[in-house]
């Protein structure tokens, strides 16, 4: 987590249950939308508590260095299930492979708990939900999350709180997308500076600007584009991110 404080170098609606999304899943959606609509929606406050998880995929074989933690990814939600948050922000890699259709159903069952007691969810794309075929690992996450409207970035309103989800993936935008979202996040920071009932900011996104991990190195891109506004404003508290397989 990118907490706001001087660092040490320098630098400038809810899931659909199962059975509906079988038959969902058996749809062809078309191009993703991108940006997000105008109007921010808020997310209903309620308990005045929220989970943030990050890097549930499972690993694979070859990726041998790293702990399966199956395991405690079960533990993991059912917990969360629990508590019964106001909502869940996942910050990324949901599977190992996007484009995966049998990785996707192993997150479903992950993830039924969830379904069955209607904790809304708010996704991030990591690099591995963007898979090795884009337009399917596309069409798989937001068919999963219509609530997102195929929107790669948005933002949330939570109480006093203002929410960004940020796509992290520079390397998976093109260029031109890639600069909207930028253009999109300085001016989405400016406006919850400027409303009075925003007392706070978390910014989410799935590629630490700055990692302590020896597996992962920093983000450049994401140093370059997020963190100097994110430095700048007043309001922000954190940026919260994964992709280490921990949280920094």
């Amino acid at each position: 987590m990118q907490a706001k404080m001087t660092p040490r170098r320098s630098f400038p609606r809810r899931l659909t249950p199962p059975g509906s999304m079988l038959a969902i899943l058996k749809q062809h959606f078309g191009k993703t939308r991108v940006e997000p609509p105008q109007q921010c929606e808020s997310i209903p406050y309620n308990k005045g508590r929220f989970t943030i998880i990050g890097d549930v995929q499972p690993t694979s074989r070859v990726e041998f260095w790293r702990k399966s933690n199956a395991r405690e990814r079960v533990q993991l939600i059912q917990q969360i299930t629990m508590e019964t948050p106001d909502f869940l922000a996942i910050v990324g890699d949901l599977v190992f492979c996007g484009s995966s259709a049998a990785n996707w159903t192993a997150f479903d069952t992950l993830a039924t708990p969830l379904y069955d007691a209607c904790v809304p969810v708010f996704p991030l794309l990591g690099n591995h939900d963007y898979g090795i075929m884009r337009h399917a690992a596309l069409r798989h996450f937001f068919t999963r999350f219509p609530h997102l409207e195929r929107c790669h970035w948005f933002s949330r309103t939570y109480g006093p709180l203002g929410l960004i989800f940020l796509d992290s993936n520079a390397r998976r935008l093109p260029v031109a997308q890639w600069r909207k979202q930028v253009r999109w996040y300085k001016q989405e920071i400016q406006r919850f500076e400027q409303r009075p009932d925003i007392r706070g900011v978390l910014v989410l996104l799935h590629h630490p600007p700055y990692t302590n991990s020896i597996l992962i190195s920093d983000d450049l891109a994401v140093q370059r584009a997020f963190v100097p506004p994110f430095m700048q404003a007043r309001k922000t508290l954190a940026m919260i991110s994964g992709h280490v397989h921990s949280y920094s």
